[in-house]
């Protein structure tokens, strides 16, 4: 087993009521799991406590064996969040906004490298839209742009992508080539992904861990697998 994700007796609260209470989650290198609650369980507060945007009032979240704390890099943990309203009429090319993830590479404003414009291609590749490299994302559809969203983690190279509702806005034919997309990067690339879902009945055939978020504790319960729903 090799534990790539771990909480341990995480606590948080905004005021003098506990949104997270005492939550425990662990999930190894190769994890496909959900995370699933009721509309104001604290799912996006633990997912914000993952990626270091807040900071718990007690206990542990460690990535790879090293505890999360200031002054250690975490960039191979990425981001993917629901469609980013107002980008999409925002006249950035999909290769600008891929390349914003490589900021902190580049140092300021500069301009990509060949080895920078090759990730791009090469994560473009990866979700199927190497073409749309020069075409202003405003322009594609809804499904396209998540993809997009994707290759904009996949550019940092990551080992684990964690994902808010990836299937918001979408239909249910791109939805499930999304599903198979997110089963390839998982079955063949080896990405970690944990995913806030409302749409488990969907996505469940492709999962091995299930996250239930509740009263501020995880509870994990076995995913019921069969084909993949449209």
């Amino acid at each position: 087993m090799n534990t790539i994700l771990k909480v341990e007796n995480l606590y948080f609260s905004y005021g003098h009521e506990w949104v997270i209470e005492g939550a425990n989650l662990s999930m190894e290198r190769g994890d496909f799991g959900a995370l699933i609650g009721s509309n104001g369980a604290g799912k996006t507060t633990l997912i914000k406590l993952l990626l270091g945007i807040l900071k718990p009032n007690k206990g542990t979240i460690s990535l790879e064996g090293k505890e999360r704390k200031a002054g250690i890099d975490y960039s191979n943990v990425s981001y993917v969040p629901q469609l980013m309203a107002g980008v999409e009429h925002f006249p950035i090319t999909v290769e600008e906004l891929i390349g914003l993830s490589l900021y902190r590479e580049l140092k300021g404003w500069k301009r990509l490298n060949d080895s920078q414009k090759k990730r791009i291609h090469d994560s473009l590749k990866l979700v199927g839209l190497e073409d749309k490299e020069k075409e202003l994302y405003q322009n594609l559809s809804g499904g396209q742009r998540q993809r997009v969203l994707i290759a904009k983690a996949l550019v940092s190279l990551p080992e684990i992508l964690i994902m808010d509702e990836p299937t918001t806005g979408i239909d249910a034919k791109t939805r499930k080539n999304l599903f198979h997309l997110l089963s390839h990067l998982n079955q063949d690339h080896n990405i970690t992904i944990l995913m806030i879902t409302h749409d488990l009945h969907a996505v469940e055939a492709i999962l091995n861990r299930v996250f239930v978020l509740d009263e501020g504790k995880i509870y994990e319960r076995s995913p019921e697998r069969g084909n993949l729903s449209i």
